[in-house]
């Protein structure tokens, strides 16, 4: 049975797994899957399981990557974890040599386009799903960010924070189709609020901008 294999500390089971893996060049790695880590030669203290996972990489390290075709073209990246169906996909890459580290996508389709983007956190369905480069993102919800490519630094809540492609030190959250409740500038302070009910007293410092209405029970000091 060639399909399983023990190099040392590795151990290998699939066909077409571990392909290019010679005895000795990497250790301490579990790739299950037929063609898992199939160009992989030196990467180390990996776990990558599904078919396709981790297939075009030559030298990933302490990645885990668990679904069909995550992390596919997990390149030489580092301390990433892609978990889902094409969590991480790099958007079908034969490329070996991306590198997108520290990057957490779980969740079918999370992060599905990114190739040079790292140190983001994607948690939900399609969640991320057109970041390239962008990096240092937070996205929690399904489809939460699906818009963003290229910004950074920003955090999308809720299912209607599809994000802007370019935006950068934002925060968006919201729940809808289209719908954002609250947005607001992560580097000014800014913030945006479709409608607001208070109850007491309430201090602004700085600007607030509210589209909609504003119902106060109480008092307010600017």
């Amino acid at each position: 049975f060639n399909a399983f294999r023990v190099n040392t500390s590795d151990i290998i089971l699939g066909d077409g797994a571990g392909a290019s893996i010679v005895a000795n060049t990497t250790q301490n790695n579990v790739v299950i899957g037929k063609t898992a880590a199939n160009t992989m030669t030196i990467g180390d203290y990996n776990v990558i399981q599904g078919f396709q996972a981790g297939r075009y990489g030559t030298d990933p390290t302490n990645c885990v990557v668990i679904g069909y075709n995550a992390g596919y073209a997990i390149g030489t990246s580092n301390n990433s974890v892609y978990v889902g169906y094409r969590a991480g996909y790099n958007n079908g890459s034969t490329l070996t040599n991306l590198v997108h580290g520290n990057n957490t996508g779980i969740g079918a389709f999370a992060l599905n386009n990114v190739n040079s983007g790292d140190n983001n956190v994607s948690l939900g369905y399609a969640s991320g799903y057109s970041v390239t480069s962008g990096a240092y993102n937070l996205f929690l919800g399904y489809y939460a960010g699906i818009n963003l490519s290229t910004g950074n630094n920003n955090i999308c809540i809720g299912s209607g924070s599809a994000g802007e492609s370019a935006m950068s030190d934002q925060l968006r959250i919201g729940n809808g189709a289209s719908l954002t409740t609250i947005s607001a500038s992560l580097a000014t302070g800014h913030v945006i609020v479709n409608s607001l009910d208070v109850n007491g007293a309430t201090k602004v410092v700085g600007d607030a901008q509210i589209t909609g209405s504003l119902d106060v029970s109480g008092s307010i000091t600017a």
